[in-house]
């Protein structure tokens, strides 16, 4: 069986820690920001609604061994964003995304695919996984850029979790090998 992923990890310019009780204030700044949240395609969350987020990944981690990280400049300290692998459903299948989300701040600055490739180097490298996908609105074209230069490939058009139009990528665990 895979061990569990890291808890703490680095990029070249960041440091990712698994989600704890105390990144609420980090997680609530992502939420409340109608930026960010437009980008999900949501509304911006309620405190409730952070809470009860923060309680589904910290529960992630328990169930799986991985989940939500969150992102800090390394030399700084400061807030950068969140990335995850997490389940979802995919025609009755359970299927890993990777996502990320990122304060405005930290946009157009190589910061979301330099995330999203350590994240699928824990998931193939560490975790063992077969494929990972990842998904976003069809408008957010920065998003599937990231997802391009991370090496996934468009799969088609779908609707997540039957309320959000959205573009689906993926990428095997042996495309992930070729491009080592």
């Amino acid at each position: 069986m895979p061990v569990s992923a890291p808890h703490v990890f680095s990029t070249p310019r960041l440091v990712a820690e698994r989600i704890e009780q105390r990144h609420y204030s980090e997680l609530r700044m992502l939420d409340a920001d109608p930026e960010v949240m437009k980008t999900l395609g949501g509304a911006v969350f309620e405190p409730e609604e952070t809470r009860d987020s923060l309680g589904r990944n910290l529960k992630r981690w328990a169930d799986h061994g991985y989940g939500l990280w969150m992102f800090y400049l390394a030399d700084t300290h400061e807030f950068v964003g969140r990335g995850t692998l997490q389940h979802f459903p995919l025609d009755g299948i359970d299927v890993v995304e990777v996502g990320y989300a990122l304060r405005p701040a930290f946009w157009n600055q190589g910061f979301a695919p330099e995330m999203t490739m350590a994240m699928l180097q824990i998931g193939f490298e560490q975790r063992g996984m077969s494929e990972i996908y990842a998904l976003t609105l069809p408008a957010n074209l920065k998003s599937q850029r990231v997802m391009q230069k991370s090496g996934l490939t468009y799969q088609r058009d779908f609707i997540y979790r039957e309320k959000w139009p959205s573009v689906l990528y993926r990428i095997t665990a042996d495309e992930w090998q070729s491009t080592r």
